[in-house]
């Protein structure tokens, strides 16, 4: 009986998911309502917890739910957005809603006006569209604050931005590749119109973003008048930042402009303690280290659209980033091996970073009013990365016999990117599409490593020549590819060629 006993609480604690299932019906006919979105948001905070759309019977899953309360929203085309408050909790994890009615909107035509709302996540045939002015959570927050809500999205404190717990994404801005030197925290989330979520990049994209693609799609002014944005924000401990958006609609030209600028210096500590026994004999390590970080970036870009037609655009951008970084870290170690003496060092590892980025694009993009879908876009774009990265290795204090010499690393890089890309794509209907597109890119990359060392404290450094080295490095890749996809419940299918 006690076994039993005991077994009652784990049984329970493993119970920590649940599901929702249910079937939407239009109200008044009691027919299936398919390709509706069902959209679950936790509560109180309304963030999105998961989302899944309606099968052709109109039947729909949620599964490994977390336990809580949220709000299940049903949205389809020429039915009013219906809710319903739902709990899942350890005795009822799984919730069957049954017929989940729905209904219809009810328009008058003579002298009504109708307006549509956007979906808070719409699904593509080959991505996923959160538009953000639906999340109201994203009110003066900035780009990192809404991805952090972006299902398979996560941002660490570093803003390194991982999908499905694969760092290798590669973010774009409005439809191309971002700088390096992009910092998510300095772009305000209201200057975002929609953030678009590729989890499986087809041919036409370039191969770094075979771990996923997460597009910042940026707001366009629409209306013929000044616009302007400005955000100041300040931290504790010497964390601060601005940023000024400006822009003018003038008839077929839309100018736009943003410079932003951060100052941060963090503080860190460290603990190590590490015990190790090779060939009968015992090596101990115990390390404690402080790091100060000071980081300055600034940014400026400007651009402006020229659209000569309702369907024909021609985009030219300006962009410049520089991003300085000073870091130092202290390390205080001790050393012990059996009865040996035990050894104390000191040692300082300090680097500073002096990198830039400078961007020059243009782009053209024809659509057709009569077959929405179809698109050609023409792009060319050179950049310009390049900068210098410094670190040395210093020990402070130690014993007498050990080493005293600093050394120092230099890297001198500097990278020209120009490449050329045209796309086309074709809608078959609203599941199929095939798509075609050539595209070449150059890299041509100078460079300097010098490896140098200091005899004794306060010496010139000298060159090791063994280790110092200076190089050119180029590259052509021409590419061509060709794209199908279908969307077919439940399942999808993407096929491509590239060469």
């Amino acid at each position: 009986m006690l076994a039993v006993v005991c077994l009652v609480p784990s049984t329970a604690s493993a119970q920590v998911s649940g599901g929702i299932s249910g079937t939407l019906l239009d109200r008044s006919t009691r027919q299936p309502l398919p390709f509706a979105n069902v959209l679950l948001l936790r509560l109180p905070d309304s963030t999105l917890a998961g989302n899944t759309q309606t099968a052709d019977n109109g039947t729909f899953a949620l599964v490994s739910v977390p336990l809580g309360r949220y709000v299940l929203r049903a949205e389809a085309l020429g039915y009013q957005t219906t809710r319903r408050s739902i709990t899942l909790t350890a005795t009822t994890p799984v919730l069957r809603l049954g017929e989940w009615l729905a209904a219809p909107m009810v328009v008058q035509l003579d002298g009504v006006v109708v307006q549509g709302e956007k979906a808070v996540l719409v699904e593509d045939l080959d991505k996923k569209i959160i538009n953000v002015d639906k999340d109201l959570n994203s009110v003066g927050g900035t780009a990192a604050d809404v991805l952090q809500k972006v299902p398979s999205v996560a941002v660490d404190e570093n803003g390194q931005v991982s999908l499905r717990g694969n760092t290798s994404v590669t973010l774009y801005l409005d439809g191309k590749p971002a700088p390096s030197s992009l910092r998510l925290d300095q772009l305000p989330a209201s200057r975002l119109e929609t953030i678009e979520v590729i989890t499986n990049p087809g041919a036409r994209y370039s191969a770094q973003g075979a771990g996923g693609i997460i597009n910042l799609v940026q707001k366009k002014q629409l209306k013929d008048s000044w616009n302007g944005e400005a955000q100041v924000t300040a931290g504790t401990r010497d964390k601060y930042s601005a940023s000024l958006n400006l822009g003018r609609k003038a008839g077929k030209f839309n100018f736009y402009s943003n410079v932003n600028g951060l100052n941060n210096e963090f503080r860190g500590s460290s603990a190590l303690q590490q015990v190790a026994t090779a060939e009968g004999r015992t090596t101990g390590t115990d390390q404690t280290g402080r790091a100060v970080r000071h980081q300055v970036n600034k940014a400026l870009r400007l651009g402006v659209d020229y659209a000569w037609r309702p369907e024909q655009t021609l985009t030219l951008t300006a962009e410049f980033y520089k991003n300085d970084l000073h870091q130092t870290n202290h390390f205080a170690t001790q050393l012990t091996r059996d009865t040996d003496p035990t050894i104390i060092l000191q040692n300082q590892n300090p680097e500073v970073d002096d990198l830039y980025t400078m961007r020059v694009g243009s782009n053209y993009r024809h659509t057709w009013a009569a077959y929405p879908g179809r698109e050609l876009t023409a792009s060319a774009t050179y950049t310009l990365d390049g900068g210098t990265v410094t670190t040395e290795q210093r020990v402070l204090d130690g014993p007498a016999s050990y080493t005293r010499q600093a050394r120092r690393q230099f890297l001198d890089v500097t990278i020209h990117l120009p490449s050329a890309q045209i796309d086309y794509v074709h809608p078959l209907d609203d599941k199929r599409r095939w798509g075609a597109g050539v595209k070449t890119d150059v890299m041509v990359t100078p460079g300097t490593a010098e490896y140098t060392v200091q005899p004794v404290p306060g010496a010139e450094f000298i060159r090791q020549e063994a280790n110092s080295y200076r190089y050119h490095y180029q590259q052509v890749i021409p590419q061509a590819y060709g794209s199908y996809q279908q969307k077919k419940r439940p399942l999808g299918l993407s096929s491509g060629v590239a060469s």
